[in-house]
């Protein structure tokens, strides 16, 4: 019975934490590190980059960020 009720609790505050703001970014900036840290997070980015070059002013910035990101 105590563990019922204290896990309905925890539940409902973890859920309203969920809600605000702040938390959502925070899962946010987590869930993100982990995709950079998986290394999906270089492909995503070139893909980014890709849909932005469309104009030469892109393909420049997407020709910098691959001389100073990628290893030789």
């Amino acid at each position: 019975m105590e563990f019922g009720t204290w896990h309905h609790i925890s539940t409902n505050r973890i859920s309203s934490k969920l809600r605000s703001p702040a938390a959502r970014a925070r899962r946010l900036v987590q869930v993100t590190s982990f995709v950079v840290d998986s290394g999906l997070g270089f492909l995503f980015f070139l893909f980014i980059i890709g849909r932005i070059s469309r104009s030469s002013l892109g393909f420049a910035g997407f020709w910098c960020v691959t001389q100073f990101t990628v290893p030789p």
